[in-house]
């Protein structure tokens, strides 16, 4: 408050003077300085009511800046939680395929007095079989190939059922996303290979990226959300959840076979990369990634329908381990009237239909560590503000920073619904979770996220300012906020050019796209081809419904280009 009534009195006796300067026969006597307190009096009274009015204005600003972005980019108001990669083993008396469905809940040992909760992102088919061996060979033709040996348990392969198998290329992630390059970018044919040896080729047998399945989403987006921005979110907040890939197309190809095991045979590509080491233990076969959310509940409240906002507070947090993510079905109860109002979201509501009440939510800064989530109502004249309702929500929850002090293999708490025909841990330590920015800055988030949507991304210094503003706030110096901006400033240049293809036989016109990095912005090459992985897709995504993109990112040490197929848009222009 000081600082504004200073400014606002400042600016009393400068605009006076001035005005009297300009005006001499109105206000002679605003050009003289005056010790009159009476004066004085009247002056720095005004200058008090002018800075509450700044203040407030002022105060109000990020509120208002966040209900555009409630409208416009609603994921951009919800933190980023904790995330790991959970593997699940199945018990030696398992006969059978069991299922692990997704948003399963897994349980931490305690940190800090807190058990954190973590929910799988995908359902988690287990088979009697085993990965038992991944070797590196040379065949006696010369030609260099990865095998991958797997073993069913009690079952022929002529029972097996299933149309693709998950792996997931496991390790540190450095070496892990170089296989993971290898696989995508040097793979030539890949065969199966009986239990006595004999060779199976089948050229519908291929691999696809799971990562990036729309299906395969470790966010639950908001449907007025741009999917895009999910994919952005979810690399910067684990990476390893899209060293994942699909062998599809198995169903057919495995009948022809017989026996209990079976090989995978993957022939690579002339490359002068070195293939590094592999053993079993690289390639998993029963995991999924897992985020620090979980279902919870509000504390009631009385809505007296006097007040604007009300505080949203999760039940039983007197030690502070459940933060609120999402606000989900709120209902309003009048026990005397034996009437229900069911609110709908704001942001989802339809306006030409407004027979319903509808909730806002914003954050704002406390005294304490996060911020305070808050709920207003606005009601339509059809609805009667009558008595006092009790208001209970439904809440997603998150355990904050907690999950951070996680390690490896601390998440292995079984919860009710879990079957006990499994063992689980995870095989990461949780990431770091991210604060949504707060104050000023989400204005000046929301202001450039307004214009980029304008600007073409065929621009580097645009397409590093889109990706920069989803690396939300973490703890000072975190090497993962410090190694995604040094990825997003290895850009150097975007080349956009018109161009016309056959797709599906018809004549189409799209645009091929070249963006130019500098690889000592990555861990490794493997590192590099994954974010043009994301860029593709990104790009893809902008793409108009009759258009197509041509991808490519060319290394400017090397020269050396990664192309990828087109992909076709699906973003009406309407």
């Amino acid at each position: 408050m000081n600082k504004y009534f200073q400014a606002e009195l400042d600016r009393l006796k400068g605009v006076g003077k001035e005005f009297s300067e300009a005006n001499p026969t109105l206000a002679p006597q605003l050009a003289q300085s005056s010790s009159d307190p009476d004066v004085e009096r009247i002056l720095e009274g005004v200058a008090f009511l002018s800075a509450g009015i700044r203040q407030k204005i002022d105060d109000d600003f990020p509120e208002f800046s966040q209900g555009l972005l409630n409208q416009i980019f609603p994921h951009y108001l919800r933190p980023i939680p904790s995330a790991t990669i959970m593997e699940f083993t199945p018990k030696s008396i398992l006969k059978g395929a069991l299922s692990i469905p997704e948003k399963s809940y897994v349980d931490s040992i305690e940190v800090d007095e807190v058990s954190c909760r973590f929910s799988t992102s995908s359902e988690v088919r287990i088979a009697p079989t085993q990965l038992t061996a991944a070797n590196t060979i040379e065949t006696p033709t010369g030609r260099k190939a990865i095998e991958l040996e797997l073993r069913l348990n009690g079952i022929n392969i002529s029972a097996w059922s299933e149309e693709n198998l998950r792996l997931f290329v496991a390790g540190d992630y450095r070496s892990a996303v170089d296989i993971f390059y290898i696989l995508f970018r040097y793979i030539d044919q890949i065969s199966i290979l009986d239990e006595k040896g004999q060779e199976h080729t089948d050229s519908s047998l291929q691999i696809n990226a799971a990562g990036f399945d729309e299906s395969f989403k470790l966010l639950d987006y908001p449907s007025n959300s741009f999917p895009a921005y999910r994919l952005i979110q979810e690399y910067f907040l684990l990476k390893e959840k899209f060293l994942y890939f699909d062998i599809v197309n198995l169903k057919t190809a495995l009948r022809k076979i017989g026996g209990s095991q079976f090989r995978f045979r993957f022939y690579l590509q002339e490359m002068s990369l070195v293939l590094p080491k592999l053993s079993a233990d690289r390639f998993k076969l029963y995991t999924t990634p897992a985020i620090n959310l979980f279902q919870h509940e509000a504390e009631s409240f009385l809505n007296d329908y006097k007040r604007f906002e009300y505080p949203l507070r999760p039940v039983r947090n007197s030690n502070q381990q459940y933060h609120i993510y999402s606000v989900g079905r709120v209902e309003g109860n009048n026990r005397k009237l034996a009437t229900k109002n069911v609110y709908k979201s704001m942001g989802l509501s339809d306006p030409d239909n407004n027979t319903s009440p509808v909730f806002q939510t914003f954050n704002r800064q406390s005294q304490g560590q996060h911020d305070t989530k808050y709920i207003s109502f606005s009601y339509p004249e059809s609805v009667p503000l009558e008595n006092r309702e009790t208001v209970t929500a439904e809440l997603t929850c998150s355990n904050g920073k907690h999950p951070s002090k996680l390690k490896q293999g601390d998440i292995s708490k079984r919860t009710s619904g879990m079957s006990e025909m499994v063992d689980f841990s995870n095989i990461i330590a949780p990431s770091e979770s991210q604060d949504v920015p707060s104050g000023n800055a989400i204005l000046w988030r929301l202001l450039s996220h307004l214009s980029l949507n304008y600007l073409s991304l065929a621009d580097a210094d645009n397409l590093k300012a889109l990706l920069e503003l989803y690396i939300f706030s973490g703890d000072a110096g975190n090497k993962q906020n410090v190694a995604n901006r040094s990825r997003i400033n290895s850009i150097q240049s975007v080349t956009v050019q018109a161009c016309d293809r056959l797709v599906d036989g018809i004549s189409m016109r799209g645009q091929s796209i070249d963006v130019v990095v500098d690889p000592s912005g990555f861990t490794s090459v493997g590192d590099m081809f994954l974010f043009g992985m994301l860029l593709n897709h990104l790009m893809s995504s902008f793409a108009s419904l009759n258009s197509f993109t041509e991808f490519s990112l060319i290394n400017s040490a090397t020269e050396e280009t990664y192309s990828w197929p087109i992909r076709t848009g699906g973003r009406p222009l309407i």
